[in-house]
């Protein structure tokens, strides 16, 4: 399966098929998705010292991530990283005026969830959650 943003970069819209002849819901998702990749794109900047104008940018772009989300999919709860984007990612850089720094650690993070993730499907037989977690940390650190 093809990675959100890369669709969106594409313009391929591979994710939206399985629902194309509900064309109201394709037009929420593809306006949720836009939005998403927006902000994506913004907060890959190499900058460490943002204009006011790009601060105020990215503001706007998670804000309207915060008004597509309840509006559009009003069944649907904000998950945690949609509440950090609405609320705390533009706190956050209109003090600090950047986020690069920040974006490369969640990256690393993100890597190391996916590696932790991958070693934990192969010890579903270790019932003890301590000495999974021990083997987990044990067979990450193997790795690095």
């Amino acid at each position: 399966m093809p990675k959100v943003f890369d669709d969106i970069r594409n313009k391929t819209y591979i994710l939206l098929e399985a629902i194309e002849d509900k064309e109201e819901l394709v037009d929420k998702y593809t306006a949720a998705i836009k939005c998403l990749a927006t902000v994506d794109k913004m907060l890959k900047m190499e900058n460490d010292n943002m204009s006011d104008e790009q601060v105020e940018n990215i503001t706007k772009a998670c804000e309207m991530w915060g008004k597509i989300w309840p509006n559009f999919f009003t069944n649907r709860n904000m998950t945690p990283k949609g509440h950090w984007l609405v609320f705390v990612l533009p706190k956050f850089i209109e003090k600090h005026q950047t986020f690069h720094m920040y974006y490369r650690c969640e990256q690393a993070c993100e890597k190391i969830h996916a590696l932790l993730n991958k070693i934990e499907e192969n010890l579903s037989h270790v019932n003890n959650k301590h000495e999974k977690h021990r083997i987990m940390i044990a067979r990450y650190e193997q790795r690095h």
